[in-house]
């Protein structure tokens, strides 16, 4: 790895550690159901796939169906990452993932537009946001 990654990953690892101990964050979202390891797809029902890595995040599909929504996180980046859905009353976030890494987290969500983003400081503003718009089910 390169001097700068080194840096980098020295000053994230810092900031994680000493974050909660300076009140850097005084509210955390709740936790939804999530399983943080690597993980299998489910075999049927509402799943959005996400991937993650320096400093971007893609879902599949982007406009899941409104309901029961399995979020399957992969970290494919080379430093932990965490996914944080909120809006319309929701506000849940996986645990930090470790590069090449997964985790499941199951909402039940309405329909409507959510924000969703990388709570590790300065990841949002890097790129790793954005929103989901949930359509409503058919049928």
């Amino acid at each position: 790895m390169t001097k700068r990654l080194y840096i980098f990953l020295a000053i994230a690892f810092t900031l994680l550690a000493v974050g909660p101990l300076a009140g850097v964050s005084n509210q955390q979202p709740r936790r939804a159901r999530v399983t943080p390891q690597t993980v299998e797809t489910p075999a049927s029902g509402n799943v959005v796939n996400v991937i993650e890595s320096e400093f971007n995040v893609t879902l599949q599909p982007a406009q899941p169906s409104a309901g029961e929504i399995t979020f399957v996180v992969k970290n494919q980046g080379h430093i932990p990452h965490d996914f944080r859905i909120r809006g319309n009353g929701i506000d849940q976030r996986t645990p930090m993932i470790m590069p090449q890494q997964s985790a499941n987290m199951t909402l039940q969500l309405k329909p409507g537009t959510y924000e969703f983003e990388c709570t590790v400081e300065g990841h949002d503003m890097a790129g790793m946001r954005g929103m989901v718009i949930v359509q409503a089910s058919s049928g």
